[in-house]
């Protein structure tokens, strides 16, 4: 199947700003003040790859990071999760699951990131992501 040029052009662009939040993730994790949003930025380089696998398979987009299912039409509605498990092997997609629970923690539950920066544990933790990111 031949990737249509719009679709190749939008690949492109999400692949970009996933290097784009790498490099940022990188300088936050150089900091070592910053564990919290090198995690949050490298969840968004993830859901920036999804988005470009999605155009290369030429398949929809999602627009919210878990499925649900919709009453009015009475299907499931997949997410961006979704997407990740189909087309991401299965060490990616744990990867991406573990960014997507972690990163929202941090967004949502503010006690947790000092806990998380005092773990002397942390910085193998986002050492592992960054592997699974390249």
């Amino acid at each position: 199947m031949a990737i249509k040029p719009i679709r190749l052009a939008e690949a492109q662009l999400a692949r970009k700003l996933a290097r784009r939040n790498l490099s940022l993730a990188q300088q936050l994790n150089r900091e070592k003040d910053y564990y919290d949003w090198t995690i949050v930025v490298l969840f968004y380089s993830a859901c920036a790859l999804v988005v470009a696998i999605c155009n290369i398979e030429g398949v929809s987009i999602p627009e919210q990071h878990r499925g649900r299912y919709d009453l009015r039409t009475r299907k499931y509605i997949d997410g961006m999760i979704d997407k990740a498990k189909k087309y991401l092997s299965k060490k990616s997609y744990e990867s991406y699951s573990n960014l997507l629970v972690w990163s929202g923690v941090f967004r949502y539950n503010p006690k947790y990131i000092f806990k998380f920066q005092e773990n002397p544990r942390t910085p193998e933790i986002v050492k592992n992501f960054f592997i699974v990111s390249n």
